[in-house]
Order: structure tokens, then sequence, then C-alpha cells
């Protein structure tokens, strides 16, 4: 109930990720509280893999696109859904199920 709406997105839910780009992890450290942010894409779209492609996908209406170079080939996010008790996996990507299952000794 503390997670404002606009958060959410009426969902009730939040997603956090984890992020690798040691860009991000410095953006992250440096604002010293959480940041709330949409993927660098629209929905169904391709995943962009650089600032001019952001710009080119979404640039519009954006203040500002910290360039951290171009991100590559890497797999996708892996998504977990961890509303209930029971883990369900939503998104298999860079971090496999059994990986988490391993992890969390499931």
């Amino acid at each position: 109930p503390r997670i404002p709406e606009q958060v959410t997105a009426g969902t009730g839910t939040v997603g956090i990720r984890f992020p690798e780009a040691p860009i991000a992890r410095a953006l992250i450290a440096a604002a010293g509280v959480p940041i709330t942010a949409s993927s660098a894409n629209r929905s169904g779209q391709p995943e962009c893999r650089s600032a001019a492609a952001v710009n080119d996908s979404i640039g519009k209406g954006l203040a500002l696109i910290l360039d951290g170079g171009d991100s590559g080939e890497s797999a996708p996010s892996t998504v977990v859904s961890v509303v209930s008790v029971e883990l369900k996996m939503l998104r298999e990507g860079a971090v496999s199920q059994k990986a988490i299952s391993d992890f969390l000794r499931l």
C-alpha cells in the first residue's frame, strides 16, 4: 500500500530489477534511493541496445537519455513472480528456473 499506483500501473505489484550494467548500478548508488523506470523500449517492440535506438524508439518527450554504450547481445532478463508463496517463472532469461530453484532450495 505504500507504493504509489503510478509505479504499479494499477496492478498492485512492482518489478524489481538488478541491472548488470555498471552505469545503471552507479546511477542507483548515486541516487541513494530506489529508482523507478520502464524498459527502454515500447511493449512488444525489440529491445533497444543503444542510446540512439532508445532515442529513435521513445526519445520524444524524454528529458535525458543516459548513454552507457551499446549493450551488445545479452540474454533477456529473467522475470519471476513472488506475489504468492509459490514462485512463478514469467520469463526465463539469463538466470534459469533451475538456478533460482537451486538457490532457494525448492
